[in-house]
């Protein structure tokens, strides 16, 4: 049996903070050891090399701050890879939609998603069209859900201070109550 020299290519887009992609470029690393790491990001203001230095190529988009087909770079569009990861953020559902389209229009046998916790990646593959447009919407209720949350963390401090506030009320009024009604009468 003759072994092939040529390794799995995988490109990561970078989607989501670094710290969020740290935890993305570690499951893929431990899981698939062998396989050529190629990430795709704006240009950064960091030495990649040095603190990525098991990622083989670097790609950069064509314009800053755009995620869309048209702006990736000529030598994505030419490659075929084996999986184009996407790492989403699962607590706000912070950078999927547009990066899903980008990543259906590169040549790819499947697309990998991380869903990013706290210090977790919930991994899931991706093949199909409807199957990109079930993840967005999944994606797309932990956007509103993490709306919400803000929205209503200052409602709900507010209902605990008043909570407290007339709780210690009580206890003030009960403490008078009671004093006065222990106090001798002249």
């Amino acid at each position: 049996m003759i072994e092939s020299s040529i390794k799995s290519r995988i490109l990561v887009i970078k989607s989501v903070s670094f710290k969020e992609l740290d935890i993305a470029l570690e499951h893929v690393k431990n899981e698939q050891p062998d396989h050529e790491i190629e990430l795709l990001l704006h240009a950064p203001s960091v030495l990649l090399d040095e603190v990525y230095p098991f990622i083989n190529r670097f790609h950069f988009y064509i314009e800053e701050g755009k995620i869309e087909k048209k702006y990736l770079p000529s030598e994505v569009k030419k490659t075929r890879y084996d999986e184009v990861v996407v790492p989403v953020n699962k607590r706000f559902g912070r950078g999927f939609y547009n990066v899903l389209l980008a990543a259906k229009s590169i040549e790819a046998e499947r697309i990998i998603m991380y869903e990013i916790g706290k210090d977790t990646a919930k991994k899931t593959i991706v093949h199909r069209k409807h199957e990109v447009f079930l993840f967005s919407m999944k994606l797309i209720s932990y956007t509103i859900g993490g709306i919400v949350l803000i929205i209503l963390s200052p409602l709900i401090v507010l209902t605990l201070i008043v909570g407290i506030l007339a709780y210690v009320a009580y206890i003030i009024y009960s403490y008078i109550k009671i004093t006065r009604m222990q106090s001798p009468r002249t």
